[in-house]
């Protein structure tokens, strides 16, 4: 492992707000299961695919996107997380405009 200054790290981590570092968390915890790329949807059999799958852990019982998650997002993961019926689609266009 690289040596590392534990004093810069724990001045570059102190200010931080508490949303940042719960983002940080969150992204440390993903990359040790192997999502090391959070801007890119994990289809595939990855580690933690397959932990989530084992355990029967389905994110949307526990977790809900916030703007912050859907703004990382491009407008094809967008398409593709809604996956919205013609009509559903029509209707959240329509309350836009």
């Amino acid at each position: 492992m690289k040596d590392f200054d534990k004093y810069a790290l724990y001045e570059a981590v102190s200010v931080l707000t508490d949303d940042e570092l719960d983002g940080l968390l969150t992204q440390l915890t993903a990359l040790t299961f192997g999502q090391s790329d959070r801007s890119v949807f994990d289809t595939c059999d990855s580690l933690v695919n397959r932990v989530a799958r084992d355990l029967d852990v389905a994110m949307r019982n526990h977790w809900q996107p916030d703007r912050t998650f859907l703004e990382w997002r491009t407008r094809e993961q967008l398409t593709a997380i809604g996956a919205y019926k013609k009509l559903e689609l029509i209707n959240a266009l329509l309350r836009d405009f």
